[in-house]
């Protein structure tokens, strides 16, 4: 997916991603996001994530936001193992992937908060969603 400064400016990224950019020019998302991988700048990996879901169509962000809480859900159910919610909100997306109605749209915006979740991963848990993100772009 092509890339440009006024693409970054109209997506609205945030600042922080929108100096690096012009920093580190790029005509690719991908290109951009491999960057990113290997930038040893602390918000990197921020700013990747930040510019995917900026780049994403509805779809894909539910997508993402899926396969991002997925990857964490185990580590949140040990530490709350009675708090149902973020699977419920897991699941309540995939339903809503498969079934775009109003009621099903409501309850996957319940997957926002699940997403969360993602942010207690490691950083090799945070590359390994980002480079799925990529995957979504192609």
């Amino acid at each position: 997916m092509k890339l440009s400064l006024a693409i970054v400016e109209k997506k609205r990224t945030c600042s922080e991603g929108k100096e690096w950019y012009i920093k580190n020019p790029c005509k690719t998302v991908q290109e951009c996001i491999e960057k990113l991988l290997v930038d040893s700048n602390s918000n990197a990996l921020s700013w990747a994530n930040c510019l995917l879901n900026k780049m994403y169509t509805k779809k894909q962000n539910v997508q993402y936001a899926i396969f991002a809480a997925e990857q964490v859900i185990d580590i949140y159910e040990k530490q709350c193992p009675d708090d149902k919610r973020p699977r419920n909100a897991i699941d309540a997306a995939k339903t809503y992937l498969k079934n775009s109605s109003v009621k099903n749209k409501n309850a996957a915006g319940a997957a926002w908060a699940a997403r969360d979740a993602w942010d207690a991963a490691r950083k090799e848990m945070q590359i390994r969603i980002i480079k799925f993100g990529v995957t979504l772009l192609k």
